[in-house]
């Protein structure tokens, strides 16, 4: 049986397409932080904190957070998006019941291959939102007013991997 030029050709198309699929999806969105997929959760006094993250098709980021309270009672705190847009990343929460329950966006001012900080001077508080990737399962954000948090203008949450 004879191979024709055309088959082989259209054959190397089709494979290029399909092998590079799983990374066109996270297009425009540093690498580092695909790492964030999963659910995490964090212990804050008697409660505890889940972050859930999720890639979209369009390589948004997707989470959501919620609390359970120590009475055992769960409290939705808000919707996470993190996307590229033509000038930077764009981590933007949801709360409810805050700024008319529209997005905030906070532009990415500072990024490493473990840490990353998102500005918003608009909002109250908080201004600064950083993620820094402790190790594969355990991750450390601070949300604060300031880019040199200290304990008394900043919340810590030490994450770790939900198994």
């Amino acid at each position: 049986m004879k191979s024709h030029p055309t088959h082989f050709i259209l054959f190397i198309f089709l494979s290029l397409i399909f092998s590079s699929a799983t990374e066109s999806f996270a297009q425009g969105i540093p690498s580092e932080l695909l790492d964030w997929k999963g659910t995490w959760y964090a212990i804050q006094k008697q409660d505890t904190l889940f972050e859930r993250w999720e890639l979209m098709e369009d390589g948004t980021l997707k989470g959501e957070s919620w609390v359970i309270k120590q009475n055992k009672d769960s409290v939705h705190s808000e919707f996470l998006r993190v996307y590229a847009d033509a000038q930077t990343i764009i981590y933007e929460p949801t709360v409810k019941s805050q700024h008319g329950d529209k997005p905030m966006p906070f532009h990415l001012i500072l990024q490493t291959s473990s840490y990353w900080m998102f500005y918003n001077e608009k909002n109250d508080f908080p201004k600064f939102i950083t993620y820094k990737r402790i190790s594969e399962n355990q991750l450390k954000a601070v949300i604060s007013n300031s880019d040199n948090p200290d304990k008394t203008n900043s919340m810590e949450f030490n994450f770790t991997r939900y198994k």
